[in-house]
């Protein structure tokens, strides 16, 4: 269950066997439904998930009550509502699982006690952050510069797993670009593969 977890972890910080057994007696598998709200609007986040299978993405609400999704993490990543949890504020965003699946959780209290029982744990934390701040400057400098059609084909060239597994409709709103748009994009594409 574990071996995913420390594939990942590897990449950022390598620990030994006593801290991975102390990291590990933190976590707690759960499963998760499809379309299960992990942390809703106006809620305290107070756990992060570490996603051994299945789909999890955080989506914003308009005032028009359109959500807007934000990322879409998958198999192998980190998943939370990540300003409400280190900050312990209201969460302004929706989390929610695309996917039956199974994850590891991780609560705000035994991530505070892990960074005194295993220092290496700032660490890991930080250089998790800053990539997922790299991920978000990308997704929203594509949204910037990219048409429609190149930020699909983008998607479909980087993450071809993905694309069957997460409905039209969010696959739309994290590409920026309404259901129909997507509908035609992929129209013109399959024509020019003929």
């Amino acid at each position: 269950m574990y071996d995913t977890l420390w594939t990942y972890i590897d990449q950022f910080v390598r620990f030994d066997e006593e801290e991975k057994k102390i990291f590990e007696g933190r976590m707690k598998p759960r499963k998760v439904k499809k379309n299960e709200i992990l942390v809703d609007l106006g809620e305290i986040c107070g756990e992060t998930y570490f996603i051994l299978s299945g789909l999890i993405r955080f989506y914003y609400l308009t005032d028009q009550g359109l959500e807007i999704t934000g990322f879409i993490f998958d198999e192998g990543l980190f998943a939370t509502s990540h300003e409400s949890f280190f900050t312990q504020m209201p969460s302004f965003q929706v989390l929610e699982s695309l996917e039956d699946g199974e994850v590891l959780c991780l609560g705000y209290k035994d991530l505070e006690e892990l960074y005194s029982l295993v220092p290496k744990c700032q660490e890991l934390v930080r250089k998790i952050s800053q990539q997922r701040m790299s991920n978000a400057q990308r997704v929203m400098a594509s949204l910037i510069m990219h048409k429609p059609e190149e930020r699909y084909t983008s998607f479909l060239e980087s993450r071809p797993d993905l694309v069957g597994r997460i409905p039209q409709k969010v696959l739309a709103t994290y590409l920026g670009i309404t259901p129909v748009s997507l509908s035609r994009i992929r129209h013109r594409i399959g024509k020019g593969k003929n």
